[in-house]
């Protein structure tokens, strides 16, 4: 394997080109979760229809799992490239980008990038699935349809939460790139360091 300074640098290229890829369809993905949204949202109120406002809080479920996806794929790149291709090429950003995290975490600096970003997110998800879903309570006839009204905006609501919750659990407490993805391709690095021999055996 070449391990040259060259040959790192065209690979965290390769890389890169990777990470902007995901990024675009994480955006593309958002634009037409919440371009759906409104087109749901305006059909119901169009045929005064009350239970399409339940759709699209099982949309957001799916593009929370997809969109949190792409956000691990995009830090198991950042972080390969910290551990694997910076250092002796002349790279540095993600090793400077995780020290700035570092010093936002203890106050030595104001600013921390990209801290509350999939807070943020994660919010934005369960606030317009909570939206959705109140927009249906507000145009639902209680009196002919309380209890199976009731019932699925209760299963709806309680879904829709556990879900993203779920989606985005271990985005906000592993760390990410700067968490337990480090971690393991430490871990990785270490095991090409010290290889452990394979036991032999045919011999026995």
């Amino acid at each position: 394997m070449d391990e040259s300074p060259e040959a790192k640098r065209k690979e965290y290229e390769l890389l890169r080109q990777e990470f902007v890829h995901h990024d675009n369809v994480t955006f593309n993905i958002l634009v037409m979760t919440y371009g759906f949204f409104g087109v749901v949202c305006a059909l119901a109120i169009e045929t005064t229809s009350p239970y399409l406002f339940l759709v699209p809080p099982v949309i957001f479920i799916i593009a929370a799992f997809y969109v949190a996806d792409k956000r691990w794929a995009i830090w198991n790149i950042a972080t390969y490239a910290k551990v694997f291709l910076e250092g002796d090429s002349g790279l540095r950003w993600e090793g400077r980008l995780s020290t700035l995290r570092d010093l936002g975490r203890t106050g030595r600096v104001d600013f921390s990038p990209g801290n509350n970003m999939i807070a943020i997110e994660r919010t934005i998800f369960i606030a317009s699935s909570t939206l959705s879903i109140a927009l249906c309570a507000g145009t639902v006839d209680w009196n002919s349809d309380g209890l199976r009204a009731g019932s699925a905006i209760a299963s709806v609501w309680l879904l829709s939460w556990a879900a993203i919750f779920h989606a985005y659990r271990g985005l906000l407490h592993e760390g990410g790139s700067d968490g337990q993805l480090l971690d393991r391709w430490q871990a990785v690095a270490a095991t090409e360091r010290d290889p452990t021999p394979v036991p032999d055996t045919d011999s026995e």
